[in-house]
């Protein structure tokens, strides 16, 4: 992040600014850290998913306190398409599904239909090749996520276990072959604007 001093004769003289993050849709504000100018910077490590308002902030030499114009930022998660699948790992994966600023692609597949409600909100993608025969077991800890699990390529999705979610302690299954890979695909029933999170566990037997 940059700001820059553009007026000083009319603003005074800024000499150092503080930047700040708010979670766009929670309103939580937090000071990521100080910069000494003239020219301002600073480096937002390990940002957090969802959407965010930026500012620079600065007081003047007549103790005013400037603010720049807020700058709008959505940090999706990386697992947001098919291509970029986060792979998952051995008998027993475990991973924590955050939906804040994820978006559903054109050509993912509808997660489940249930009590009326279609899980075609927002897709995160997870990849997993089996290293044994055996029966997976999938549990989503929130039932507010559908999963669904394919083999193959978009375009040409088999299904390997039909569209579920996990309510009321009723994980999904399919039997796994060894080296076989499996698209895992989970989606949000809630909009964007109240983004579900949930741990993703996979349990080959």
């Amino acid at each position: 992040m940059n700001a820059t001093d553009l007026v000083p004769v009319i603003d005074g003289t800024i000499d150092q600014v503080t930047f700040y993050a708010s979670n766009v849709i929670s309103g939580q504000e937090v000071a990521l850290g100080e910069s000494s100018g003239p020219a301002f910077s600073l480096t937002w490590t390990n940002p957090p998913n969802g959407y965010f308002r930026l500012q620079a902030r600065g007081t003047n030499d007549s103790a005013r306190v400037v603010h720049s114009n807020p700058v709008i930022i959505a940090n999706r998660p990386i697992n947001d398409d098919q291509a970029n699948s986060i792979v998952l790992e051995g008998a027993t994966p475990a991973w924590t599904a955050d939906f804040a600023a994820a978006t559903r692609v054109k050509g993912d597949p509808k997660v489940a239909k249930t009590l009326q409600d279609d899980f075609d909100g927002s897709t995160l993608w997870y990849t997993w090749t089996a290293p044994a025969d055996g029966l997976v077991t999938i549990h989503c800890s929130n039932w507010t996520i559908g999963m669904a699990v394919y083999t193959g390529k978009p375009g040409g999705f088999k299904i390997v276990m039909a569209p579920t979610y996990d309510y009321n302690n009723s994980p999904g299954q399919f039997q796994a072959k060894a080296g076989q890979t499996y698209q895992i695909l989970l989606s949000d029933r809630y909009p964007a604007s109240a983004p579900s999170h949930g741990d993703l566990t996979l349990t080959l037997q």
